[in-house]
């Protein structure tokens, strides 16, 4: 019976971890369209750029875009940052280091925490021999996990710093497990407002 409880348990945990796959998208426009209909360039916001993977001491003043007190945020910083670069040349946008159209802006947290599931375990039959009744012993067994909550934040502003375009990816994942984290960047991506057409100088 212990073992037949142990196997319950330990098939409902992993459907429970399974479940960590669902995210949930936050979406938010600022009704401007058209600055990023005619956008032809883009670039970093100066104010926080993204480091070099191999940077081990975070200069003073800088504000990181990535937190992860489990991984190696450097990075995860390089893997964002490289990540977006690619997909606006895919998309047509020159980059430049200052006076662009569009200005993005990433953050990226990994935040620890520990939680606590309950997970029912199998129920189980105990059969009478005797003038006393059978009964059914059900109950649940309380099971800790490690995981971090992933915040993956993206808005594009005007040159005037104003945001005209913003997305939001929540998750749970498994702390210290591999992710993907381009998936999630793709599924923002993906969401870009259409640019119209233009010839390129």
């Amino acid at each position: 019976m212990e073992l037949a409880r142990w196997i319950f348990s330990i098939v409902t945990l992993a459907c429970l971890v399974g479940g960590l796959g669902c995210a949930s998208l936050v979406e938010r426009d600022a009704g401007d369209r058209e600055v990023i209909a005619t956008a032809r360039t883009w670039t970093f916001l100066k104010h926080d750029p993204p480091l070099p993977a191999d940077t081990e001491r975070v200069p003073r003043g800088f504000t990181p875009r990535v937190t992860s007190p489990l991984r190696n945020a450097s990075k995860l910083d390089a893997q964002v940052a490289g990540h977006l670069s690619a997909a606006f040349e895919r998309r047509g946008y020159d980059y430049v280091e200052s006076d662009a159209d569009l200005y993005v802006h990433y953050r990226l947290s990994l935040e620890p925490r520990r939680d606590s599931v309950e997970v029912p375990f199998a129920a189980i039959y105990v059969a009478s021999h005797s003038f006393s009744p059978s009964y059914v012993v059900e109950g649940t067994d309380v099971v800790h996990r490690d995981v971090e909550q992933f915040r993956l934040e993206l808005d594009l502003r005007g040159p005037r710093g104003r945001i005209v375009w913003s997305r939001t990816a929540l998750h749970v994942v498994i702390a210290r497990e591999p992710f993907t984290l381009d998936a999630w960047l793709e599924e923002l991506i993906s969401r870009f407002p259409k640019r119209e057409a233009q010839e390129r100088d």
